[in-house]
Parts: structure tokens; C-alpha cells; sequence
């Protein structure tokens, strides 16, 4: 199963001793990694497919986003593969912009209104 570290509060707050403690703590999950986080109300998200965690040293933009994240919300998701490719298009957090709003958002296992698709450049299409 993936791992899943969430943070709201009212005021901008870093998080530079959490986000490695989780990251170690999901070490157990070496397929992707995400940080997805809002500056200047505009959406921004980082992930990859490597491990998050080799030999004992953090992936090198974790560790850079880590250190520099500042943010009402934050989220972190570290990827267990269970279905879908191990690629940064399966990496969480995603963005969606809907009702007005941009979200960040991650989950934990599958999406079933999604899996008839063989990727999501269908989805993308019928939008």
C-alpha cells in the first residue's frame, strides 16, 4: 500500500524534519514519489518513478524540495505498485482543475472509474 502525508494549516508552514522521517518511514515503497504544494495560488507538483530512498541517501530532489517547501498545503505521496506502470505518469500527487478550484490530490489503490483506460491521453481527449 502507499504512503500518504498530508498537511492544511491556516499559514504557510515548511516541513524539512517531517517530509525525510516520512520518506524513510516509506522506504518500503521504491516505486515513485510525488510533492505536490501551492505557491502564489498556483498548483505545483514534483515526481518521479526512481526510488525515493538507495543505499541510505534520499532521491536529490526530495531532498531539495524538502529543505524549500513552504506551504499552507502540502502532500507527499510515496508509490507501492500494485497496478499501472512504474512511470512518473502513475506518480502522485496529480492536479485538477475543477469547480473554479485547482486541487492537489493523491489516493491509496486504484481509481475503478479510470481503469478501462490504457492511459490517459483518452481521458485528456474527451475533456
Amino acid at each position: 500500500m502507499c504512503d500518504l502525508f498530508a498537511l492544511s494549516a491556516k499559514k504557510d508552514y515548511a516541513v524539512p524534519e517531517f517530509l525525510p522521517i516520512f520518506a524513510v518511514r516509506a522506504r518500503k515503497n521504491m516505486d515513485g514519489w510525488g510533492i505536490g504544494f501551492f505557491r502564489k495560488n498556483q498548483a505545483l507538483v514534483e515526481k518521479s518513478a526512481d526510488r525515493i530512498y538507495y543505499s541510505g541517501h534520499f532521491h536529490d530532489s526530495f531532498q531539495r524540495l524538502a529543505r524549500i517547501v513552504k506551504s499552507r498545503i502540502i502532500i507527499c505521496h510515496v508509490r507501492f505498485q500494485t497496478s499501472g506502470l512504474l512511470d512518473e505518469c502513475h506518480a502522485h500527487p496529480f492536479v485538477l482543475r475543477f469547480g473554479g478550484h485547482t486541487w492537489i490530490f493523491a489516493h491509496n489503490g486504484k481509481a475503478p472509474a479510470i481503469e478501462p483506460y490504457q492511459s490517459r491521453v483518452p481521458l485528456l481527449k474527451k475533456q
